[in-house]
């Protein structure tokens, strides 16, 4: 089974093939704003250079955010228009399971994005016995609340590190990870919507789309 994996919920632009279960590609590259002018052209070479079509793929797996309001549109409608016009199926991933599947330490983790503003998207996680467990839901929160509400020990991911670091930094029970693993790896969003894919099928597209947790979002342009 061929599964691609796009996720432009944040700089990063991520680009994953599986063939068989085996990578066949693995793509991430800081772009800032420019997914609209760079995601097909890196994806048809990607595809080029290793000999697939378009049409051969046969699931297409998204990361749905949260995160950049104009990412999320590029990626969804680029998937949305493949998927329908070769007839394929489409699946959608939280860009923060994608995150918090970047973890190798066992225990509690908390994945936290800028969203600009002073706020901050997070979730919580328990990694035990190598299985990645959601605790809290996908949230949008006040910086210093979600900071507040950190009484123990948690490994924390996602770039609000950098965006909010010296504040971060006072609260000595966060174990800040890597800036390596703060963004989405597409290997990541391909191993989720596959698992997904297994036991539930693929979503309908035209009721898939985009997590937004502000309530008007694409208006918001600026902290």
């Amino acid at each position: 089974m061929k599964i691609l994996g796009i996720d432009t919920s944040t700089k990063f632009l991520a680009l994953a093939l599986s063939v068989n279960k085996k990578t066949v590609f693995r793509y991430r590259q800081n772009l800032g704003t420019r997914h609209s002018v760079r995601l097909l052209a890196e994806l048809n070479r990607l595809l080029k250079q290793n000999g697939i079509k378009p049409s051969d793929i046969d699931l297409f797996c998204v990361g749905l955010g949260p995160g950049s309001f104009t990412g999320l549109r590029i990626s969804l409608s680029t998937i949305k228009a493949f998927a329908l016009g070769l007839k394929k199926d489409v699946l959608g991933v939280s860009s923060l399971d994608a995150i918090a599947k970047n973890v190798n330490q066992q225990g509690s983790i908390s994945v936290v994005l800028d969203a600009r503003r002073g706020n901050v998207y997070t979730a919580d996680y328990e990694n035990k016995n190598s299985k990645l467990k959601m605790i809290s839901s996908p949230r949008l929160s006040c910086v210093n609340d979600w900071l507040n509400a950190v009484s123990e020990k948690i490994f924390v991911l996602g770039d609000a590190l950098g965006a909010y670091a010296d504040i971060v930094s006072k609260n000595k029970n966060i174990i800040a990870l890597g800036e390596r693993l703060w963004y989405p790896d597409a290997v990541n969003i391909i191993s989720l919507g596959y698992e997904r894919f297994l036991k539930y099928g693929a979503d309908d597209i035209v009721k898939l789309h985009p997590t937004y947790l502000y309530s008007k979002e694409c208006q918001i342009r600026k902290r």
